[in-house]
């Protein structure tokens, strides 16, 4: 005590109000009670607030906060407008003296520079200081890259146009479409070819000759580069090159070119005026005027498809200018109308046998029928002909005494008209036919169907082969019961 006694007066009040002020209590270590805390913001790892980031990129933002005081701070809050609710989530509330504390936030990127000041604010835990607060800057640039490709396709021509935009060139170009495998070289407006950069900002244009096969044409053309746009990752990395693609589709069609017209048919001939109809009508369907039916492999004659076919027991129709099926050969006395032919003949100074022309026997005119020729009576509305010569006619029986009715005169008989005998049906046996019977009556032998031959050749195959077959089992088996009887004999 004995420093005061040695002081001055004035001395001695100074240190009075020293030791006055340490019982009181102790100033703060860093100054005064408004700026005891420190902030520090950085953007994925970079502190400056201009870091490059890619448009839409999450970003993460760091809060580095000290506390200088030598007491401890509560409520501390760190505010940030670039984040979603606008406050970083921080681990505590509370800050010990001369402790630091990191908070933490995730924000996306928008496209553009964007520059905030952040703000971290606390309270004291003592009582009688001011509440300190501490700002610091921080921000992005955040750029977009974006390749665009339009393209346009018609039958001559495929167009592609490519435009890019970005903070840095783009590499790597290339354009691939299906169509063009099979199209004309690509030109382009920078020379032949699709050039490998695109400065920033720039554009081409390309086109190529379009496949003109006729069909249908659809395809997607895909662009694609990339971009070293030198954008930061969330760790402080450099981002590799971004990888850019477009795509565009089209369609066309080539339409397929006419047929060549058809040649022209022939006309099928038409018969001069007057010309008689071939016999039967018109011919079958499928052959032309003027030709034969087909005719199958035997040389028979082959109907048209759809025509009745004729039966085993049919008979074919007579010939043209043939007598009449069933009509009886008889002499040219007794033909009907031959007595009134030989009286024309006669007066016309013809000969007796051309009489018979008249009636449709082809002979000559004044030309006598060979003897012993017979003649064939002509039905209603066809022309006779001759017969094949046939025995002599016999002679006249004589003359017997008229039996019948007279005339009123008394000179003789009346004699009745002459009836025409009636041909035999056409079904009769040849063997029942009168004499004299036309050879035209027989019809030829009924057709077998190919069906039949064929199934008689089986049979008698099946019997040849079957046959000796036969007797050979029967021989084995006679032979096997010898030998058996003969064993048990034994």
């Amino acid at each position: 005590m004995g420093l005061p006694h040695k002081l001055s007066g004035a001395a001695r009040v100074s240190a009075w109000l020293g030791i006055c002020a340490c019982l009181l209590g102790s100033a703060p270590a860093g100054g005064g009670d408004g700026d005891a805390l420190r902030l520090a913001v950085s953007t994925n790892g970079v502190p400056a607030p201009g870091v490059q980031v890619r448009s839409g990129q999450q970003l993460l933002r760091l809060y580095h906060l000290r506390n200088l005081a030598e007491y401890g701070l509560e409520n501390v809050e760190v505010r940030d407008p670039q984040v979603v609710g606008g406050t970083a989530r921080c681990p505590s509330t509370s800050l010990a003296p001369l402790g630091t504390m990191t908070c933490r936030a995730t924000l996306p990127a928008l496209a553009g520079r964007h520059t905030v000041r952040v703000a971290a604010t606390g309270v004291p835990a003592w009582e009688g200081y001011h509440s300190p607060r501490a700002s610091a800057p921080a921000g992005y640039d955040a750029h977009a890259s974006t390749l665009t490709l339009l393209r346009s396709a018609s039958q001559k021509r495929l167009s592609y146009r490519l435009a890019y935009a970005g903070p840095a060139d783009l590499e790597g170009v290339r354009l691939r479409d299906p169509l063009l495998l099979t199209a004309g070289p690509l030109t382009c407006s920078t020379g032949p070819g699709l050039p490998r950069r695109l400065p920033a900002g720039a554009g081409v244009e390309c086109w190529a000759t379009a496949p003109a096969r006729p069909g249908r044409y659809e395809s997607v053309a895909v662009a694609s580069g990339t971009t070293p746009d030198r954008a930061v990752s969330p760790t402080g990395s450099m981002l590799p090159p971004l990888a850019l693609t477009a795509e565009a589709s089209a369609a066309y069609s080539v339409p397929a070119p006419p047929p060549p017209p058809a040649a022209p048919r022939p006309a099928a001939p038409v018969p001069p005026p007057g010309s008689p109809r071939p016999p039967g009508g018109s011919p079958p369907r499928g052959t032309a005027p003027g030709t034969s039916p087909p005719r199958g492999p035997s040389g028979r004659t082959t109907p048209p498809r759809g025509a009745a076919r004729p039966g085993p027991g049919s008979v074919p129709a007579p010939a043209p200018g043939a007598p009449p099926r069933g009509a009886r050969a008889q002499p040219p006395g007794n033909a009907p109308g031959a007595a009134a032919d030989a009286a024309a003949g006669a007066a016309a100074g013809v000969a007796p046998g051309a009489a018979a022309a008249t009636a449709g026997v082809p002979f000559a005119p004044g030309v006598a029928a060979a003897p012993g020729t017979q003649f064939l009576a002509a039905g209603p509305g066809t022309p006779a002909a001759a017969a094949p010569p046939a025995l002599p006619p016999a002679a006249p029986a004589a003359a017997e005494p008229p039996t019948g009715p007279t005339t009123p005169s008394g000179t003789g008989p009346v004699t009745p008209p002459a009836t025409p005998p009636t041909a035999p049906p056409p079904s009769a046996p040849a063997a029942r036919r009168p004499p004299g019977t036309a050879l035209s009556d027989v019809g030829p032998p009924p057709r077998r169907e190919p069906l039949a031959d064929s199934l008689d050749w089986a049979f008698i195959t099946l019997l040849i082969v079957l046959f000796p077959a036969l007797l050979a089992a029967m021989s084995s088996t006679s032979r096997t019961s010898k030998r058996q009887d003969e064993g048990e004999g034994d």
